[in-house]
């Protein structure tokens, strides 16, 4: 070996390779030792996800620098988390001041420092003991290594072996850490890249250490504690183009939330925060840049799975099922957004979007918004993190009359053959579909068997009717959900229509009056006589911004019916985008 290296574009680009693939491999051993910021069990995966996106989409440029611009930006795009954007930011860094085609040792510390400082950089509030202390410790020894009269492979094994004992004192300098007795679990991934950078680098060797030697930490899941930081639910990610500063962003948002960072490249800027409204910080970011891609994470839900999962089966359903999100909580529902695109932005149902900015929108925009289903990769990827909790599912969707949820699940768990799913067409949706959803979380909290589960709701959703009052079939019309001529004539004559989904689980107009109250009426008229008939159990309301008469309705049901609501909750900006402003919508489940 020799006392000098030249590292061209094709052997670093290859040692990126191998340090992710280690990297994978350690995934679930990272996710398990994962405590800070928020104990949810995840950063495993986010650096996997960043670790696969350079595997994926890196590419061997014609230049050593354009090759650690493909690198970077393809690390970026893959960032998910804390640790995974700082990560990113490491990578961008190395691609900084390159302008030459080969790495010598000393070329290699420059740009590995570049690397600390533009990842150092992107946080707002460094902490000590986590993977930013790590990459500054790697750089220090590096530079202490550079003076002495040794080869580089002395120099890089050396430097390592010590930043590996300065691993095990970080635990000192983060409490958390050593409540729990392991070190941060990004800290780990960066030690383990490293191994494989340097086995690819040093020998040409693609494998590295055995990842065992990683693995000496005890299993945490034993200290069954709530979340740690739940001042902030949602870890929130957006993808931007945009001409705003790291600071003027932080300006703008940074109220919203805590663990912030913020990563860059020549092309993008991503933002990383945790916040309570993910919908308020799209509406701000979509006035002031142009929004690539979102992604928002429940920490909240990521921790209870983890240590706190309450049953066997896992019940999925779609945002468009509406139901109290209290309850949705409790019972450990798993709900799948529907995405609304909307001047190119696409936003997550009940998550990125809120029906007041929904309705701003749709008032000063010539095109209306679109809605999709969610992708295979999408449902794909759900299935992938549920597996590791669950072997049964039970799969509630919106009417495949409605959408194309019902069947891209049915493809997806074909893909699953060891897990135990049914899913089940609604035929329904909103306030219906929140009921079959709501029945079905109690009937697993009895520990049935899920073949009879399935069983139940197949003959539970026939029961199951729904009125709607609308204002107007304005915003039917525009989604082309009715024909424009019906909405036109009811629009002349000032007609409030009653909309329901018949048994095949399509919409139709069941009446139309002159004036809310007149409407509001006819739906207590309709329900009395489904009561005389079938006798209604269970019934529950939802709205748009029509408190008045949702009170006045609540009211009536209760003097009709003798008991009261299940629930009365607000609707989901899917529902909202049809339905429009003011509309008002019970569900309510018959005898027979």
């Amino acid at each position: 070996m020799t006392r000098e290296i030249l590292i061209d574009k094709e052997e670093i680009h290859k040692a990126f390779i191998n340090g992710a693939n280690l990297v994978l491999n350690a995934k679930n051993y990272l996710d398990k030792i994962n405590v800070f910021p928020v104990k949810d069990a995840d950063t495993g995966s986010n650096l996997a996800s960043l670790m696969k996106s350079i595997i994926n989409r890196s590419k061997i440029e014609n230049t050593l620098k354009e090759t650690l611009i493909s690198v970077s930006e393809a690390a970026l795009i893959g960032s998910k988390g804390n640790s995974g954007l700082i990560f990113s930011q490491f990578f961008y860094g190395l691609s900084i001041n390159v302008n030459f085609e080969y790495l010598t040792f000393d070329k290699l510390i420059e740009q590995m420092e570049n690397g600390f400082l533009t990842a150092y950089s992107s946080l707002e509030n460094p902490v000590e003991g986590t993977i930013i202390t790590l990459m500054r410790k790697w750089v220090n020894l590096l530079k202490i290594e550079q003076s002495k009269n040794n080869s580089v492979e002395e120099k890089l094994i050396t430097s390592y072996n010590i930043l590996k004992m300065e691993l095990e004192n970080t635990k000192e300098e983060l409490e958390i850490l050593k409540k729990y007795n392991v070190v941060d679990s990004g800290a780990l991934g960066f030690i383990i890249f490293l191994d494989g950078f340097i086995s690819s680098i040093l020998y040409d060797n693609v494998i590295g250490n055995n990842i065992n030697q990683f693995e000496k930490y005890d299993d945490i899941s034993s200290h069954n504690e709530n979340i740690i930081d739940l001042k902030h639910r949602y870890c929130t990610e957006v993808l931007i183009n945009t001409s705003l500063s790291k600071d003027e962003l932080i300006k703008s948002v940074g109220f919203l939330g805590s663990s912030i960072v913020v990563g860059t490249t020549d092309k993008y800027i991503k933002l990383h925060i945790h916040t309570n409204n993910p919908d308020t910080l799209i509406n701000i970011l979509s006035e002031k840049s142009s929004i690539i891609e979102t992604k928002v994470d429940d920490m909240k839900n990521q921790h209870e799975l983890k240590y706190q999962r309450k049953n066997d089966i896992c019940l999925i359903t779609d945002s468009i099922a509406d139901l109290p999100k209290s309850f949705i909580d409790i019972n450990q529902i798993q709900v799948l957004p529907v995405e609304i695109e909307l001047d190119n932005v696409t936003y997550f149902d009940k998550l990125t979007i809120n029906n007041k900015y929904l309705f701003t929108v749709i008032g000063s925009n010539k095109m209306f918004p679109k809605t999709a289903a969610p992708s295979l990769l999408r449902i794909r990827s759900l299935f992938d993190y549920l597996k590791e909790y669950y072997k049964k599912f039970i799969v509630i969707t919106v009417s495949s009359k409605m959408s194309g949820t019902n069947n891209i699940f049915n493809l997806v768990k074909k893909d699953f053959p060891e897990l135990e799913i049914k899913v089940i067409n609604s035929n329904l949706n909103s306030v219906a579909q929140g009921l079959l959803v709501k029945s079905s979380a109690n009937l697993i909290s009895e520990n049935l068997e899920l073949d009879l589960i399935e069983k139940k709701l197949n003959i539970l959703k026939s029961k199951i009717k729904i009125l709607v009052h609308l204002k107007s079939l304005d915003n039917m019309v525009k989604g082309g959900r009715i024909k424009k001529s019906l909405g036109f004539i009811a629009k002349i004559l000032r007609l409030k229509p009653i909309v329901s989904i018949d048994k095949n689980g399509e919409g139709v107009v069941l009446g139309k009056s002159l004036g809310e109250k007149k409407n509001l009426k006819n739906i207590i008229k309709m329900i009395k006589q489904d009561h005389d008939q079938h006798k209604i159990l269970k019934y529950a309301i939802v709205h748009e911004g029509n408190l008045k008469n949702v009170l006045y309705l609540k009211n009536k049901l209760f003097d009709l019916l003798g008991f009261e609501e299940e629930y009365i909750e607000g609707i989901s900006s899917v529902i909202a985008l049809n339905s429009g402003d003011g509309s008002i919508a019970v569900g309510y489940i018959m005898e027979d």
